[in-house]
């Protein structure tokens, strides 16, 4: 269908209707990795899980597996993959899940923005969470953004049409504000390349998995930024 308003929000995803309309590419294993999913039934109790190695060892690529319970869904089993060619990940999945004990349902495949920031929109046009890239590269973790990048879109909206006047502002002031969520998205995509290239590779572990750990858990717990990394990134 067409939907029209004085500003348009595009919150669709990394598959953007919005964000095509403005001419961006679609996603491509250059700008996204990829990720499969899906919701699987057994006995899992409250453990949540994320596997490094698996990933490595099935793909060669860089990634992780998860598993964590999802309610009365059963247990969301998924596992991704990025900088590389995509990959039809169903067969690793099921494996991943056999190794839990549990029988996935059905499989679900999606690509995941890998911190390429492309455009935050354009006039009264914005891009908010995976529709603008706006996902942790490093973690693959897009709802704080997401939920973020959609409060001050709408909060462009309103400032642009109730305060300005003008519906073509909107672009202007939303790439004020959300400036800091792209730039510390940008930083995830350095770090994340550089782990990829170096994550398994003994040395760099020894030796830096110790200050990685303590700050993702900084950075899961809002304590601390990409910005706070001592690699002048």
């Amino acid at each position: 269908g067409i939907y029209e308003g004085a500003v348009i929000i595009g919150a669709d995803g990394a598959n953007s209707a919005v964000a095509r309309s403005l001419g961006l590419p679609p996603p491509s294993p250059k700008t996204h990795g990829i990720a499969f999913m899906s919701l699987a039934a057994g006995d899992f109790g409250d453990a949540c899980v994320i596997d490094f190695d698996f990933v490595h060892e099935e793909t060669g690529g860089a990634g992780y597996a998860w598993a964590f319970p999802a309610g009365p869904h059963g247990v969301d089993v998924g596992l991704g993959v990025g900088w590389g060619p995509w990959r039809d990940l169903r067969a690793p999945l099921a494996k991943w899940a056999g190794s839990l004990g549990l029988r996935p349902g059905k499989i679900l495949g999606h690509p995941l923005a890998m911190g390429v920031v492309k455009s935050l929109g354009e006039g009264n046009v914005l891009l908010a969470g995976e529709a603008a890239g706006l996902v942790d590269a490093s973690t693959g973790e897009g709802i704080y953004y997401a939920v973020a990048s959609g409060a001050l879109a709408a909060l462009a909206a309103f400032i642009a049409l109730k305060v300005r006047g003008k519906a073509k502002a909107a672009a202007e002031i939303y790439g004020e504000l959300a400036r800091p969520y792209a730039r510390e998205v940008a930083r995830s995509r350095r770090i994340s390349w550089l782990l990829s290239r170096l994550g398994h590779n003994k040395q760099f572990a020894r030796r830096a998995g110790k200050y990685l750990v303590r700050l993702y858990q900084k950075l899961y717990t809002g304590q601390a930024t990409y910005g706070a990394l001592p690699l002048g990134f």
